[in-house]
């Protein structure tokens, strides 16, 4: 059964583009459907996916300056309360937030780093919104993502799903199901998982999920939102599988650590102990955009370009960072440069002048 549509006011200067948030890495979970895909731009793109266990196909009307959504349910299920499915997703997409005013703190500084918000500013991803997610999803989700890209993290967790999770419904021939709960991926077969492309992955599952079991399942993630963050990052990495990054990720998409920015484990050349290694895109962002600390790394180096971060954009670097990796993916390279060309034209004929945009390298979708 579809229920009928209903819509969620955004509020006044704020915009969310579905796109760039819901594809930029933060999430694997949500399909973009067909006719959205195959219209003629302008258009409203719909995304289909699960969230708090309703199946749900979500649009942004730009005009209207709202979020529309409907409920798709299999036979039989009674459909969700409106108010509760408007407030999930008015914390999912963190609308009490008003990205503009944190966009107008970000492009006030005199860093590279804010020089690049500025430009990034006039863009599309000036409505990419840092989610909140769901944390046994997200810490799940993560772990997947270890040496990956997104297209394969997307495929696997549509496997995981549709091995232990419950069928809602299909959408456009597509069958969409709940997230498996922690008992479920606690009894995880290694060899099942082996079977659905986890690889070395496999054992990770059902490792996380009894150990979660032990300290208490959702409920002790939960009240991790509430601890600082050192101390959620330490108890995150007391899991098999999960590394700094993995923690920093869970840290900022679940557990409202919104200033972390994702680093990977230093490892050190056993010879020279010089030349750590962290996350390739954060590495990539800090040579173009904090020479200085690019330059010098050292064992404090991922301490030190997480600094760099939080120094240009304050409490909200995380987000910040966010839009400037999702400005480097190769899957929005197009759309995001057009853009830049469009201001430059309409900058020069109010006879002005803007520095010309160096195109870069683009990284390929991976997290």
């Amino acid at each position: 059964a579809v229920e009928e549509e209903h819509s969620l006011p955004l509020p006044p200067g704020e915009a969310l583009d579905l796109e760039l948030t819901l594809e930029c890495g933060q999430c694997f979970q949500w399909h973009l459907l067909r006719d959205a895909a195959a219209a003629p731009a302008p258009c409203h793109p719909s995304y289909a996916g699960v969230l708090c266990g309703r199946l749900l196909v979500l649009r942004v009307e730009e005009e209207q300056q709202r979020l529309v959504w409907r409920e798709v349910r299999g036979r039989g299920v009674a459909a969700a309360a409106e108010e509760a499915v408007a407030a999930s997703l008015r914390e999912y997409f963190r609308l009490d937030l008003r990205l503009r005013k944190l966009m107008a703190e970000w492009v006030s500084g005199n860093g590279l780093l804010n020089e690049e918000m500025r430009k990034l500013a006039k863009t599309s991803l000036a409505g990419l919104r840092l989610l909140r997610q769901e944390p046994v999803e997200c810490l799940f989700t993560f772990i997947c993502t270890q040496n990956n890209n997104i297209a394969r993290i997307t495929k696997m967790l549509q496997a995981l799903r549709g091995k232990y999770g419950h069928l809602i419904a299909k959408v456009e021939d597509q069958e969409f199901f709940t997230f498996p709960v922690v008992e479920d991926l606690s009894h995880a077969s290694e060899e099942d998982l082996r079977d659905l492309g986890f690889g070395y992955r496999a054992r990770y599952i059902p490792a996380a999920g009894q150990l979660l079991t032990k300290l208490g399942g959702s409920a002790w993630l939960h009240e991790l939102r509430s601890q600082p963050a050192d101390l959620v990052k330490k108890s995150l990495m007391t899991f098999t599988g999960v590394g700094p990054k993995i923690a920093d990720c869970v840290s900022l998409f679940a557990l409202d650590k919104v200033d972390v920015v994702p680093v990977r484990n230093i490892k050190m050349n056993p010879v020279t102990t010089v030349a750590p290694q962290v996350d390739t895109h954060v590495w990539q962002l800090a040579q173009r955009f904090l020479p200085a600390i690019a330059d010098s790394l050292d064992t404090h180096s991922y301490a030190a370009v997480g600094k760099g971060f939080r120094d240009c954009f304050g409490t909200y670097s995380g987000w910040a960072h966010s839009i400037l990796f999702a400005g480097e993916l190769s899957r929005f390279a197009g759309r995001i440069e057009a853009e830049l060309d469009q201001n430059r034209v309409s900058t020069t004929a109010a006879g002005l002048t803007e520095p010309r945009h160096k195109p870069h390298r683009r990284r390929k979708q991976s997290t």
